[in-house]
């Protein structure tokens, strides 16, 4: 039963440098869906070697990851998705993020069973959304 209504709201909007002409202005469709979970951590500092997150439910469908480091550390991103294996999805660099959103009663049941962050250095900051 839903106990949350995770919704993603974003713009994607690209601006040419010389003309200042918006050729790409393309809203998301804020997708919303009923959940049961939703976690936030907005200042998570990451010590040495790998750190695995704890979901909060199996599989977490959507996520959220965002590099807040001002100190130039670099975070690889690896996780197992459902009824996959474990791999390193990306490394994000300082302002970098990845994201995906699915709705965790899909048919074909998205999402991820597993999530490992790790830093180029111990202090590297983190924030990440997780829900299901």
């Amino acid at each position: 039963m839903p106990n949350t209504t995770n919704t993603l709201t974003a713009t994607l909007t690209a601006t040419e440098d010389t003309t200042q002409n918006v050729p790409i202005n393309r809203g998301t469709g804020n997708p919303s869906y009923d959940s049961t979970s939703a976690a936030f951590e907005y200042y998570f500092v990451l010590p040495a070697g790998p750190t695995t997150i704890q979901l909060p439910k199996n599989p977490t469908t959507q996520v959220y990851i965002k590099n807040n480091d001002n100190a130039g550390k670099n975070i690889v991103v690896s996780w197992i998705p459902s009824g996959g294996v474990n791999n390193n999805v990306i490394t994000l660099n300082p302002g970098d993020l990845i994201l995906f959103w699915c709705n965790p009663a899909g048919a074909t049941n998205p999402g991820i069973t597993t999530l490992t962050l790790t830093p180029s250095a111990a202090g590297a900051l983190v924030e990440f959304f997780l829900g299901a």
